[in-house]
């Protein structure tokens, strides 16, 4: 009998063709899938590209109605100026409201008043991001940056472009590389040391007249509200802001390279008895004061809100600032020796740079605590006090910046020497170093502002800026409210 085989050639023949059918129908949807998909891209990278177009095309605000862009002018210690750090509402470095992609270059140096956490939320990052910002302008080795140390994160995400920064000062216009850095992993370090002890202070009772200085060597601020501090013998005592009309309402937030004041006892005592940086934060203790200072051998430990310990210092009480109105300090943030301040007497470097500071200079300016208010068509007239904390002579500019188009002019009345006076009212003044024994009294000068409010000036708050500098560079501003009536 003869097999039939044309019945099985056509089954295997319909198996092939239905698996090419399937292998055809099967590619042709992978490759839509993939063709149609949208491209990869690294998640923080794409945010630092949005993180960018935030900074680059806002100028910022400090209230709910987004209508105050001059930020960086207000400096937080001042009576009734606004804490920056709490009443601002959006983050931006640029010029104004009308130059996008021309940044401000007091903005960018104004970031260092705000805290990491709240440079967070502003940006609008997720809990689990970081960011490092940083500015290199163009022949300028120099670098401006905050944040997170990205060297060890995860996932990072970096975003460059070249900006336009505006220079007040010279009313000139500089390239500039802007980076953004967005990353998984590493956190801020919020590191503050113990910078400065007047440990046995010649004014009686000598507990009222303790204090210990604070410094904040990162470059951001940051808020010591909630920390703790203590002596060998004290009990843990806990850090807040001192907000009064003599310090201001500043809470406890500690601006990068910023210093705070904390009377061990009594703050009348110390406002009263020692010179000290206007600039600077006060804190003080709640609840219970901590024992006095050990004149011979004392260990000071400053911990964070979780009990950490930030900063440990053991000092030795030696001659030469037993009794003699001269302190300890260090000689770097990172460097534990302490030696003698060398003030002749006038009450350590409060809230200054250290006479021993391997840091270089600093120039420190700030209103004399309290606002103007004025009639239009009126004069109204404020101090402001020029601070050399370093260790070399310094020749200072004082100019007026201000948009507002107001008579300003700017008068010296003591302290420094005054070397001249430019057509447009801008000042010179020369400071001596706050080493110089002979010239100790020259380590500040003393300004006048004189304000002339048109008449037809609208009531409500406006804005003075009057600009520290040397040469070129802009080193701090005054910022007075200014209050038409």
């Amino acid at each position: 009998m003869r097999r039939d085989n044309r019945g099985i050639s056509r089954i295997v023949e319909f198996v092939i063709m239905f698996t090419v059918f399937l292998i055809i129908v099967t590619s042709f949807y992978s490759l839509v899938n993939i063709w149609t998909r949208p491209p990869i891209v690294n998640y923080n990278q794409e945010e630092a590209m949005r993180v960018s177009e935030v900074l680059i095309g806002n100028p910022g605000c400090m209230d709910n109605n987004n209508s105050k862009t001059n930020w960086e002018e207000y400096p937080a210690y001042y009576k009734d100026a606004p804490n920056i750090d709490t009443n601002m509402t959006a983050l931006g470095l640029a010029k104004d409201k009308n130059s996008y992609g021309v940044l401000s270059m007091s903005k960018i140096l104004g970031m260092g008043k705000i805290t990491y956490s709240k440079a967070k939320e502003m940006l609008a990052l997720s809990p689990g991001q970081n960011f490092n910002i940083s500015f290199q302008i163009i022949g300028n080795e120099t670098k401006i940056y905050w944040g997170a140390d990205y060297t060890n994160a995860k996932n990072v995400g970096m975003y460059k472009r070249i900006v336009a920064v505006y220079n007040p000062i010279n009313n000139s216009y500089v390239p500039a590389r802007l980076a953004i850095c967005l990353f998984d992993g590493s956190v801020y370090n919020e590191k503050i040391v113990i910078n400065e002890i007047m440990y046995a202070p010649p004014n009686v009772p000598e507990g009222d007249n303790e204090w210990i200085e604070l410094y904040n060597p990162t470059s951001m601020a940051i808020n010591v509200s909630g920390w703790f501090i203590n002596d060998s013998v004290s009990s843990l005592v806990k850090l807040q802001g001192w907000d009064d009309v003599d310090v201001g309402l500043r809470g406890a937030v500690i601006p990068a390279n910023g210093f705070a004041v904390f009377p061990w006892h009594s703050k009348k005592s110390v406002y009263e008895n020692f010179t000290f940086n206007p600039d600077a934060v006060w804190l003080r203790y709640e609840g219970l004061p901590p024992s006095t200072l050990n004149n011979n051998t004392d260990i000071i430990t400053l911990r964070n809100r979780y009990y950490d310990i930030v900063d440990l210092v053991t000092y030795h009480g030696v001659n030469e600032a037993n009794n003699t109105n001269e302190s300890l300090e260090r000689k770097s943030p990172w460097d534990e020796i302490l030696k003698v301040s060398n003030t002749s007497g006038k009450g350590g470097t409060l809230g200054r740079r250290n006479t021993n500071s391997v840091l270089g200079n600093l120039i420190s300016v700030g209103p004399d605590r309290c606002n103007v208010s004025c009639f239009a068509g009126k004069n109204a007239s404020f101090n402001i006090t020029v601070m050399n904390n370093g260790n070399i002579n310094d020749t200072i500019t004082i100019s007026n910046i201000s948009e507002l188009g107001w008579n300003v002019s700017i008068v010296w009345l003591s302290g420094g020497t005054a070397n001249w006076t430019k057509p447009d009212g801008t000042i010179g003044v020369n400071l001596s170093a706050i080493n110089r024994t002979t010239n100790i009294f020259h380590i500040y000068a003393k300004l006048r502002v004189n304000v002339t409010v048109p008449v037809g000036a609208d009531p409500g708050d406006q804005n003075i800026c009057v600009v520290i500098a040397n040469s070129t560079n802009s080193i701090d501003t005054a910022s007075i409210l200014t209050r038409v009536l």
